[in-house]
């Protein structure tokens, strides 16, 4: 159905407004979507901005897999660095701190004896494996860090669950806070 729907609008040049409730086939489809939680607009957006930079921290859960981590004196809305999330090492007060969004295509493992290289890995941070799930094409790695932040990141090697790792964060996201 996909394919029909892109065919026509390709042919026609017509507005579509489709509603479904199939993420993947939103994303595949739409030059922009409406993203709606309880009747509200949450954010209207290209199918690549909702997935890169989500507004909130539902959007992001809602929109793709993600760890949400919380960092202090970082403004909503901004793209951070492995310089900026070097600061997941040290512990803050969760009441003074922002959601961070970090994808798990965005997080770089130091294995030993490693087939994914790391030329751009830098700022390392020490993690311990708490699960390791085969999904196919790579496995899927819930790691924690010691300030008790969780995350999750994809490599195409299995890990020990239990086994001590290093990691960086090559980029994230800061999200708006809601009440």
């Amino acid at each position: 159905m996909e394919e029909s729907f892109r065919e026509f609008h390709q042919r026609t040049g017509a507005t579509l407004v489709y509603v479904t409730h199939d993420q993947s086939e939103a994303m595949s489809l739409a030059d922009h979507i409406a993203v709606m939680q309880k009747g509200e607009l949450v954010q209207w957006a290209t199918p690549e901005t909702l997935y890169q930079t989500p507004r909130t921290e539902w959007i992001a859960g809602f929109i793709g897999q993600g760890s949400i981590v919380h960092l202090s004196g970082i403004k909503p809305g901004v793209n951070l660095s492995q310089h900026e999330l070097i600061q997941l090492s040290q512990t803050v007060n969760p009441s003074q701190t922002t959601p961070v969004l970090i994808r798990p295509e965005h997080i770089c493992l130091h294995l030993p004896h490693s087939i994914q290289g790391d030329s751009q890995c830098e700022s390392r941070l020490h993690a311990r494996v708490e699960r390791c799930v085969f999904r196919g094409e790579r496995h899927e790695i819930q790691m924690r860090l010691p300030t008790g932040e969780s995350l999750t990141g994809y490599h195409p090697q299995g890990v020990a669950e239990g086994s001590a790792i290093q990691l960086s964060l090559l980029q994230g996201w800061s999200l708006e806070s809601v009440a």
